[in-house]
């Protein structure tokens, strides 16, 4: 692993007085997630948010979305705990153009993440996997990006970008 994921992390106060978005971006790289969530766990701190949801977006690693995005409708299970599917977000993204997809049951981009979040986050009961297609358009992906801004502002909700910071 590179080094600066076995060093310690810096000494630092977690917040600088402004609240942070709820928008969060995070590796899906589950050798490195102590540091993800490490990382979590300060912003958690700083944003003073309490969510009981869970947005996750995540790249289509299995190239299975032809376009546009897919939406996971089944929930997840680990350690214990089940986050069930935010059913009301399902249907909103479904009618923004949204197409449901088997492909979460094996999505890394998704359920690392997922865990990772839940561990930090007692709170978080509901989950939305969203995977976005290497194919989509601006004019696919607009309504989707109009609910990212609207769910930026709820305080019981938090958004996760899961990205590749290892390729």
């Amino acid at each position: 692993a590179p080094s600066v994921l076995r060093s310690a992390p810096p000494k630092e106060e977690p917040c600088t007085g402004q609240t942070p978005s709820a928008v969060i971006v995070i590796g899906h790289y589950a050798p490195a997630a102590p540091r993800f969530e490490e990382a979590i766990a300060r912003w958690k701190t700083c944003a003073k948010r309490t969510p009981k949801r869970v947005v996750i977006l995540s790249p289509d690693h299995q190239r299975a979305v032809a376009n546009g995005f897919a939406v996971g409708e089944r929930g997840y299970s680990f350690a214990g705990k089940t986050l069930s599917i935010d059913t009301t977000r399902l249907e909103t993204l479904k009618n923004r153009g949204g197409t449901t997809s088997t492909l979460f049951l094996n999505e890394h981009g998704i359920g690392v993440p997922i865990a990772m979040v839940a561990r930090v986050f007692e709170s978080v009961e509901q989950v939305m996997p969203i995977v976005i297609s290497a194919a989509a358009s601006k004019e696919e992906l607009a309504g989707l990006v109009e609910l990212m801004r609207v769910w930026d502002k709820e305080s019981d909700t938090l958004v996760v970008l899961s990205v590749d910071f290892s390729h």
